[in-house]
């Protein structure tokens, strides 16, 4: 066996104890050889091959680091229920990703609650200055003060939370206006000028803001009319989004709609058709939000996907680059461009008339 293979194998070994003792930093090359037995540059060819294979890492001017098995922690503001259909999709994905990457992932919930209730020594904080997560990705919205707080002891990377990037925490987000902006584009080729606009988030929310900003965008670049009485924020109590939903068309003329979140879009779905609307026929419905087979199969819905996957692909990677470089940049945000799907099922008025609803 070449010596080079041999001391591959006998500081592999020495990496164990190593790893045994918390020490991940190794000595430097002419130490390791008066130590191991062997030629300096005998050291340094074992030490190139196991940089390959990932068990090092070699920073220069910091010196050689033993690879460690990374942990992300995957926070959430509130209370994870395994019932909730976007959120269990969400992690799904997350975990798929890290799994593809080598990496463990350890979720937080109620994180809110838990820096009410002791902001400097709650079970996250402690577990970054334990090291027993690397990395946060937060993937809800956070109250800035928290996601300056966390991103002051360790990489972060926000995904879909622009609040986050006042705190100078990176951010990954779908490009809303764009989002908004297709949607109606794609209503308007259909035929469709009246096009009501109906979310559940309010109309101060960052998300919403984008996407009914390119709505707005895109029917005054057709030169379509649109009112405040022509949007609707439909609440969030099903009672109230039923009522204020059938009240909203009841009273208009509206042959589509564009709604900026998925849940809601299939919630609506669900209370026109019982209420006698054809879908698509009397009302076309674009959805703006993460594509979910089970729904898109359910109601066969045009949607605009934000690219959720993406997003999440995109921070895990980031912060694995950031964690083994030992560096965290503030980088800008990251904006990625939505995608249209299923946009057959919007009914095209150009070819057939449609009723109008009274």
């Amino acid at each position: 066996m070449k010596k080079r293979l041999q001391a591959k194998d006998i500081i592999r070994s020495y990496i164990k104890q190593r790893k045994a003792a918390s020490e991940y930093r190794l000595p430097p090359e002419r130490a390791m050889a008066e130590k191991l037995g062997f030629s300096r540059g005998t050291i340094g060819k074992a030490l190139a091959l196991l940089e390959e294979e990932g068990v090092i890492i070699r920073k220069p001017g910091a010196g050689t680091f033993i690879s460690r098995d990374i942990t992300i922690a995957v926070v959430m503001r509130a209370a994870y229920h395994y019932t909730d259909t976007f959120f269990r999709t969400v992690l799904g994905r997350i975990d798929t990703f890290a799994k593809r990457n080598h990496v463990s992932t350890r979720i937080f919930d109620r994180t809110i609650e838990l820096f009410e209730n002791s902001p400097d020594d709650n079970t996250l904080i402690t577990a970054i200055r334990n090291d027993e997560v690397q990395g946060v990705l937060l993937i809800s919205r956070m109250p800035v003060d928290i996601a300056g707080r966390i991103s002051s002891l360790c990489p972060v990377v926000a995904v879909n939370n622009i609040y986050a990037g006042q705190s100078g925490v990176p951010c990954i987000i779908c490009d809303y206006f764009q989002a908004g902006f297709l949607a109606a584009e794609c209503l308007l080729h259909a035929g469709h000028r009246k096009i009501a606009f109906i979310t559940t988030s309010s109309f101060s929310h960052y998300n919403t803001i984008a996407t009914y900003s390119g709505f707005k965008c895109a029917l005054r670049a057709a030169e379509i009319k649109f009112a405040k009485a022509d949007r609707l924020d439909a609440g969030r109590n099903l009672n109230v989004i039923t009522r204020r939903t059938l009240d909203f068309l009841k009273n208009s003329n509206y042959t589509a709609c564009v709604v900026d979140d998925l849940s809601t879009g299939t919630q609506i779905y669900s209370i026109a058709s019982k209420a006698g609307y054809k879908i698509p026929g009397d009302l076309s419905l674009i959805m703006i939000g993460h594509r979910l087979k089970n729904n898109r199969r359910k109601t066969n819905l045009a949607m605009i996907d934000n690219r959720m996957d993406k997003m999440c692909s995109i921070g895990i990677e980031t912060l694995l680059e950031w964690i083994k470089s030992g560096e965290f940049p503030r980088e800008p945000i990251v904006l990625l461009s939505p995608k249209t799907t299923s946009i057959n099922t919007i009914h095209n008025l150009a070819k057939s008339k449609v009723r109008q609803i009274r």
